[in-house]
């Protein structure tokens, strides 16, 4: 089976079960899309379709919980939006923000990796988090946002690991 990735989008844009494509003059208008809607966040008109993809960024390494031994690390992660390329990405290391260093896809759209240096001089535990900004202007929330079917969740990610002196790399 074939199936048409809508970049940019959400899954339930992208048609799965592809048989046929037919060009047509006006907006198509099929079940997914019609069914998929905001209901009940705050700042979005109740019944707004689901559209582009939020802004958001994620810690890939290290992992929540994760074991560290003290010394220079690289945290990295990824951060994407369906509507504009990724502006700047900044990681929280126990409550200081600090801008990370942004790789570029090649044609200057997609997801975009992030790294940041960091040295760890203390044992015990360190809370980490990280949030992303598009060209659009568009960031992500220190809180979850609910509407109704829980699209959208762009939340800025926190998670907390362990320097432990005796961690090995």
């Amino acid at each position: 089976p074939l199936r048409l990735v809508v970049p940019g989008h959400y899954g339930m844009r992208s048609v799965k079960w592809l048989t046929r494509i037919t060009a047509v003059e006006q907006p198509f208008v099929a079940h997914f899309p019609r069914k998929y809607r905001y209901r009940g966040e705050r700042g979005v008109i109740d019944g707004t379709a689901v559209g582009p993809i939020r802004v958001r960024s994620l810690i890939t390494w290290p992992e929540d919980g994760a074991h560290l031994a003290i010394g220079p690390l690289t945290l990295r992660g990824i951060a994407w939006s369906g509507s504009n390329s990724i502006e700047h990405v900044e990681v929280e290391v126990d409550g200081r923000w600090m801008p990370a260093r942004l790789g570029r896809p090649p044609d200057g759209t997609g997801p975009v990796r992030w790294s940041v240096e960091w040295a760890p001089s203390a044992a015990g535990r360190h809370a980490l988090a990280v949030r992303a900004a598009d060209a659009g202007g568009h960031e992500q929330p220190e809180a979850s946002v609910w509407n109704e079917g829980g699209y959208g969740n762009n939340v800025v990610q926190r998670i907390v690991v362990e320097v432990d002196p005796e961690a090995l790399q």
